[in-house]
């Protein structure tokens, strides 16, 4: 059962000309904090913050931001 939305990161992941560029991670998770279904990466932060604010408030669930305070 979802009860949280949760914003992590940066991670790298390999960019498509092979140099490593920074990604964010943005999705539904349970008590524990582990995926309850899709996640998304997102290359830019302030867009996977929003991301993950506008899917707790539609959801009606805490937000969790891991990414940082903007």
């Amino acid at each position: 059962m979802t009860t949280a939305i949760i914003c992590d990161g940066p991670y790298p992941r390999q960019g498509r000309y092979g140099d490593e560029v920074p990604c964010w991670v943005v999705f539904e998770s349970d008590d524990d904090g582990e995926p309850t279904g899709k996640v998304y990466e997102i290359g830019n932060r302030q867009q996977a913050i929003d991301m993950g604010r506008k899917m707790a408030n539609y959801r009606h669930v805490e937000f969790v931001n891991e990414a940082g305070q903007v």
